[in-house]
């Protein structure tokens, strides 16, 4: 996502330095832990998500291109349970329902629903990344001092 803003970069370097919550037991979701410039922008780190904020001037203006993804352990959780949900296809020494020689499709049926349920942890975890780059933005181009 692009914003334009007529900033300079030390003005959102010093918004994004108010972003940083010091270390406590307990983080909100989105809070920012970390925040390191690199190259022409910034990289900001939260506990699920890390969001690159590239900064290019065009006249009097910067623009802003905001690109969020999950951290990789998120992407090792969700393949690792994602497997944990599909080993069981094909073991030869499976039991469901007291059926102790299920077809493919019964397990596959199984394997449905233990992904479905999987499913609704995915949605939310999707939702904190957007909150957290919502957040970002909104400390930037707002400059909300609140914490």
């Amino acid at each position: 996502m692009q914003h334009r803003t007529q900033y300079t970069t030390s003005e959102i370097e010093e918004r994004l330095t108010s972003l940083v919550h010091k270390r406590q037991i307990f983080l909100p979701t989105n809070a920012a832990l970390f925040i390191a410039r690199k190259g022409d922008g910034f990289i900001v780190k939260g506990l699920l998500c890390v969001t690159r904020v590239k900064i290019s001037k065009t006249g009097d203006a910067t623009n802003l291109e905001f690109r969020s993804r999950f951290n990789w352990s998120v992407y090792f959780i969700l393949a690792f349970l994602a497997i944990f949900f599909s080993a069981f296809l094909f073991s030869d020494k499976v039991t469901l329902n007291g059926n102790s020689d299920p077809t493919f499709l019964e397990k596959l049926g199984f394997v449905a629903i233990g992904l479905a349920l999987f499913s609704v942890p995915i949605f939310i975890v999707v939702k904190l990344k957007l909150n957290f780059e919502k957040e970002i933005q909104r400390k930037i181009i707002l400059h909300d001092n609140y914490s």
